[in-house]
């Protein structure tokens, strides 16, 4: 089992738009789960293709679920921004550098 899981792990951290949200897969999980099993409760039985039916509407839940962290990422990118430039706060590049150029305050 832990094996099946790893590798399982491993294949949704390489998906498109994986490696960008792997602290969030958990979340991204329980949309995609949410959605098949909406799509799951709302769906006609006795039309054809319902399992087709079910892998899109799963399939859209995830990209969903991806792109609100794509733009919840990019508008705390905008008001970190904003901020740096307003002097709120100091510019990253006090923080990056390191080694002999270091200074602590």
């Amino acid at each position: 089992m832990g094996r099946r899981r790893d590798r399982y792990r491993a294949a949704r951290v390489d998906a498109p738009g994986g490696k960008d949200h792997a602290r969030h897969a958990d979340d991204i999980d329980s949309e995609v789960l949410a959605g098949f099993l909406h799509a799951l409760r709302t769906a006609d039985l006795t039309a054809p293709r319902l399992w087709l039916r079910l892998c899109w509407a799963t399939w859209r839940a995830g990209a969903a679920a991806i792109t609100a962290l794509r733009m919840r990422r990019r508008r705390a990118e905008h008001i970190v921004a904003a901020a740096i430039a307003r002097g709120d706060l100091p510019s990253p590049a006090l923080f990056s550098g390191g080694g002999e150029n270091a200074t602590v305050a």
